[in-house]
């Protein structure tokens, strides 16, 4: 009788597994940013192991390294009173794009009621998550925001 009932708990586990495994799947990516995000306030060097080895940064199109600007972009929130970042899981990059097939994008976004020059209102960054590494992030700049120097090729508006 201990035998049966051991294997029908078993046989239920079991079928539970794929289910387990692909939701863990879809929420590693998000948790891997939030994670970033924290290491990133508390210990930037810490931070620095979830990037990928080439991890690149667009945000405020001055294209420095993620490494040496986010951290320094998270410190200015606090001062802005911006609220805890929405994290959201938008899904595997679409077809078209330069990075990994198998990479992630993550959204995360900022509500702040002191807005800066840096630091707006609304602040959206897509994470591109593949190969349980952050490669890379994009800052989404809000519609009618006017357009900010490029390192590369600076005009005026």
């Amino acid at each position: 009788m201990r035998a049966a009932t051991f294997n029908c708990i078993v046989t239920a586990i079991a079928a539970c597994l794929p289910m387990a495994v692909a939701d863990a799947s879809e929420i590693a990516p998000a948790k891997l940013v939030e994670n970033y995000i924290n290491l990133s306030v508390e210990n930037p060097e810490q931070a620095k192991t979830l990037l990928g080895p080439d991890a690149i940064a667009i945000i405020f199109d001055y294209g420095s390294p993620l490494a040496e600007l986010f951290p320094e972009f998270i410190k200015l929130l606090p001062g802005s009173d911006c609220s805890k970042p929405l994290i959201q899981n938008e899904g595997k990059a679409g077809p078209g794009t330069s990075v990994d097939a198998d990479a992630v994008i993550i959204r995360v976004e900022w509500q702040c009621t002191k807005p800066t020059e840096y630091v707006l209102a609304s602040n959206v960054l897509r994470f591109i998550v593949a190969q349980q590494k952050i490669a890379g992030v994009a800052f989404e700049d809000p519609p009618g925001y006017p357009p900010r120097l490029n390192s590369g090729n600076a005009t005026q508006p």
